[in-house]
């Protein structure tokens, strides 16, 4: 963690101990449970009220989890000053879900100075893979 910025793992340590959510937490209810360098997992509940016309979650909760972790898991690796905006984001949907505790695993592909991949599997309550989703992320 010599590299890590202590502010940014800070932060998201308080996050994981329920200090200071980003307000899209609060809204969406998802808790970020493991902070580690190089890892973050976070979960959240999907009923009814995230379904579409056809009884599913919709693709954007489960993709706003996935994005969550994404980005949440490249702060893990940033050096003191560094910040991080996406540069894209792609998923692929595996299975339709209705109500179910989902489960988004962060971890990170690759780090490079200025660029940083990350990917993320997102599990249903049976450990079954949902979604798998890729980002980059520009390091500044």
């Amino acid at each position: 963690m010599d590299r890590v910025s202590e502010k940014n793992f800070q932060r998201l340590a308080a996050y994981a101990g329920g200090n200071f959510p980003p307000p899209f937490a609060d809204r969406f209810g998802y808790e970020l449970t493991t902070v580690e360098p190089g890892k973050v997992v976070i979960e959240a509940n999907v009923d009814e009220g995230h379904a579409h016309q056809w009884g599913a979650a919709f693709g954007g909760v489960i993709a706003a989890l996935a994005d969550a972790a994404l980005g949440f898991v490249g702060l893990t690796t940033m050096e003191k000053g560094q910040t991080a905006a996406f540069l894209e984001m792609k998923i692929n949907y595996l299975k339709a879900v209705t109500k179910t505790r989902l489960k988004a695993v962060g971890t990170i592909k690759k780090r490079g100075k200025t660029v940083v991949l990350t990917e993320c599997d997102v599990l249903d309550i049976d450990g079954e893979l949902v979604a798998h989703a890729v980002a980059t992320l520009l390091v500044r």
